[in-house]
């Protein structure tokens, strides 16, 4: 079944359930073959049900990029804490916090989000507490004393509605960003 076909049968669905359909298929046809028997495919007024392993299998493909990032972190972690060089954990960790915050909401593949778009939401002006440092110097150069205050700046805050894409799945996902602008 083509997606043309698969997305005339049931108009609410994507490509993602056309996958998860297609795999459902073979894995039913591959069964009934090896019993003699061939089910066809559901028709209009059926529902078609997967079993969660797989549903699993299919959560796992896009997972296979972040399975990948794990095991190089645990061999970097292993070889700074056995060399020494402890800087390795902080960059290895940067990655990690980086893939997962990057990953995909349905099939959890990590660095998979691409932005499609960002639209202004709203534009707000208001005032926010900034700390200021001032140094006093003596007449040679050298930092004597510094005082610490609070100062209120004009700020204004931008949220935008960013549009993100899987690369893998192609699952679309927004979510909403703000911007400080002093």
């Amino acid at each position: 079944m083509t997606f043309k076909e698969f997305s005339d049968k049931y108009p609410n669905k994507g490509l993602n359930d056309y996958y998860i359909f297609l795999n459902a298929n073979k894995t039913n046809l591959m069964d009934s073959h090896n019993q003699s028997s061939v089910k066809s495919a559901p028709s209009n007024n059926e529902q078609y049900n997967y079993s969660t392993s797989q549903l699993n299998k299919k959560n796992a493909q896009g997972n296979s990029t972040g399975t990948l990032v794990l095991v190089l972190s645990i061999a970097i972690l292993l070889v700074s804490i056995y060399t020494g060089l402890y800087g390795l954990n902080v960059i290895t960790g940067i990655i990690v916090i980086y893939g997962y915050f990057t990953s995909c909401p349905s099939c959890g593949g990590w660095f998979v989000r691409e932005k499609m778009n960002s639209s202004e939401l709203n534009r707000e002006s208001g005032y926010k507490d900034v700390k200021r440092v001032d140094k006093i110097k003596d007449m040679s150069g050298r930092q004597i004393a510094q005082n610490e205050r609070y100062e209120q700046v004009h700020v204004t805050r931008i949220t935008y509605l960013n549009t993100y894409c899987c690369r893998n799945c192609n699952y679309q996902w927004q979510s909403k960003s703000i911007e400080e602008k002093y």
